[in-house]
């Protein structure tokens, strides 16, 4: 990742986010807990249960297969540039830092919006240069803690 700072801007390019390669034991323990699932859809009948579970199942391994798209992030004076989408500061409420690893390193930043679908927007970093972007964004926005959600644990424990 190669990192541009200039005066009260920085741009960046990153994967939009970590890439865990999935290994057979991987696919064979989505596919058992698929193949469980579809069972019990089964016996009780649902069958509108059953073929979720597949598409489901379908999607999660295409999904994990994928090599993650590559971005070019920009912070700036004026708000935040997600490829050629533009966000105004006045679209966020906060700002936090996500922290991965057994290091616990912030690996992540969190704008959080003020829009109710979809309200996170996720900056991935790596640590060397999250500084300068978290100066800037404290300067324009207040920091908070960040909480994981439901979503964040499932998708670490899937490899997403």
């Amino acid at each position: 990742m190669e990192i541009k700072k200039k005066r009260e801007s920085v741009t960046w390019h990153a994967a939009e986010h970590h890439h865990a390669e999935k290994n057979t034991g991987w696919y064979a323990i989505i596919g058992g807990a698929a193949l469980l699932l579809f069972v019990i859809a089964l016996f009780s009948r649902n069958f509108f249960f059953a073929v979720l579970i597949l598409l489901a199942t379908a999607l999660i391994m295409i999904f994990g297969s994928l090599e993650p798209r590559v971005y070019e992030f920009h912070v700036g004076e004026h708000g935040v540039t997600v490829d050629k989408k533009r966000y105004l500061y006045n679209e966020f409420e906060s700002f936090s830092l996500r922290r991965h690893g057994h290091n616990h390193e912030p690996r992540e930043i969190v704008l959080h919006m003020k829009k109710k679908v979809n309200p996170f927007l996720h900056l991935p970093m790596e640590s060397r240069g999250i500084s300068d972007v978290h100066a800037i964004l404290h300067s324009k926005l207040k920091e908070t803690e960040f909480e994981e959600s439901f979503a964040d644990i499932v998708a670490d424990i899937l490899g997403f």
